[in-house]
């Protein structure tokens, strides 16, 4: 982090014709310098004499971005012998201490940023022994935004650019089986119906489709429903033996679904708070995690009764909620440029799944909030209790160890072709949509004394 200016900016009050106008300085034919005088005296007075700094020295000590200790400490004579022993003229190693100065603490804000320590508040440890990441392999294509796994089968979501289809029952040799073509898809993201073969889509201009995928090598619509905004983001919950689908919809808040049927999906509520762009929702329990982007920041909202949606608070977070991650009692939120806030909730406790627990509104506290730099975190996922896995644009791939949540630790980290925008989780297996560097597989081991895999 590079410190704030150690300086103040201020103005000469004369110019520097002004000052030579009143004050000359003159030698003497022995070189020896010559008494002050005023030339604005009257003929035959001559004014009491007075010590002046320099003209052009007492402008620069004032100057901006001066160091106040240099200014502050030094004296005129001391520092002309001092001029003279080295040979300088003032004005030059004034320039030169206005040079060099805040280029070293450029340099060294740099190499602080470079090694991925520094953050705001705190220090963040390199990678440890107990975390260790391997790059199994990377298939190219563009515009990978996410990825949904099914079988031995990942379907890779491309936005603008279709569909993508992948074999990927050898991990380390994944096969493009086929693709859509953007005429026929234009998914932001897919995601899978626990314990079914169907796929769901949000798609960027048709809403929500269900596909089915019962062909291994061919996707067949078998429902598409209009929602408001754009569809972004699907996440499945369910309630009283039915199953509900929680839409993202840029620019319209949140739209809940019933797909208990998938060949007959039908919205059951939707609810915005007028200044939204979601792009993530995740439903636990009767609790309802929304990363509502810049407009609305981070915000909960009370699920109970899926048919009204009860907005419960908005939490203004740095940077852009873009996705978020939850297992009880902490949330994840991806906040783009500033990194990662870590929250403390008991929504989960006091919100039930068809009831409240308790009628206190749940309660939200922020742990930490760091970033590497560059930093632009789009997508979050907890591997344990005690890891969270980060896809950190440019940066890659990042492993975080929040046994001790206020001092998170960077475990491990690898570099990725492209940009890591979102990532799922298979087993040891982390699928990494990187963008125009395509889709990554990246297996990870973890040793005991980082805790248990939480159960999902």
């Amino acid at each position: 982090m590079i410190p704030p200016e150690f300086g103040h900016k201020n103005s000469a009050t004369k110019s520097d014709a002004g000052e030579k106008g009143d004050l000359d300085q003159r030698k003497d034919q022995d070189g020896s310098p010559a008494k002050t005088v005023n030339k604005k005296s009257v003929a035959g007075h001559q004014p009491a004499q007075k010590k002046h700094k320099p003209a052009r020295l007492a402008r620069l000590l004032d100057d901006e971005y001066v160091c106040p200790l240099v200014a502050h400490s030094c004296t005129t004579r001391p520092m002309a012998r001092c001029y003279g022993i080295l040979g300088l003229r003032p004005q030059l190693l004034f320039l030169a201490l206005r040079v060099l100065v805040p280029a070293l603490l450029v340099l060294a804000g740099c190499h602080a940023r470079r090694s991925g320590e520094t953050t705001g508040t705190f220090q963040l440890e390199t990678t440890s022994p107990q975390v260790r990441l391997e790059l199994l392999a990377q298939t190219a294509m563009s515009r990978a935004r996410a990825v949904a796994l099914l079988n031995e089968r990942a379907y890779v979501a491309r936005g603008l650019d279709g569909l993508t289809l992948l074999d990927v029952s050898d991990p380390a040799r994944p096969q493009v089986i086929t693709a859509l073509p953007p005429e026929k898809a234009q998914p932001l993201h897919l995601a899978v119906m626990p314990g079914t073969s169907w796929l769901v889509s949000a798609d960027r201009f048709r809403g929500v489709l269900v596909y089915e995928t019962a062909h291994s090598e061919a996707l067949t619509t078998v429902a598409q429903i209009a929602v408001p905004g754009i569809a972004t983001h699907v996440n499945f919950f369910e309630r009283a033996g039915r199953r509900y689908a929680a839409v993202a919809c840029g620019g319209e808040g949140v739209a809940f679904l019933d797909v208990t049927d998938p060949r007959a999906p039908l919205i059951v509520s939707s609810a915005t708070r007028g200044t939204d762009y979601v792009t993530e929702v995740l439903v636990r329990g009767g609790a309802a995690f929304v990363a509502n982007n810049d407009d609305g920041g981070f915000e909960l909202f009370a699920l109970t009764d899926v048919a009204q949606p009860r907005p419960l608070y908005r939490l203004y977070l740095p940077g852009y909620s873009v996705a978020c991650d939850f297992h009880p009692p902490f949330v994840a939120v991806a906040l783009r440029h500033r990194g990662v806030a870590l929250l403390e909730t008991d929504a989960h406790r006091l919100l039930g799944g068809t009831a409240p627990v308790s009628e206190t509104t749940p309660s939200m506290r922020l742990c930490a909030n760091w970033c590497r730099s560059p930093s632009y975190c789009q997508g979050v996922e907890f591997l344990s209790p005690s890891l969270l896995a980060v896809a950190n644009n440019e940066m890659g791939l990042e492993i975080y160890d929040i046994s001790q949540p206020s001092m998170p630790r960077l475990a491990a980290w690898i570099a990725l072709a492209g940009e890591a925008v979102s990532l799922t989780r298979k087993d040891d297996l982390l699928y990494v949509s990187c963008w125009d560097g395509g889709l990554a597989i990246v297996r990870f081991t973890v040793t005991p004394s980082l805790g248990d895999e939480p159960s999902r």
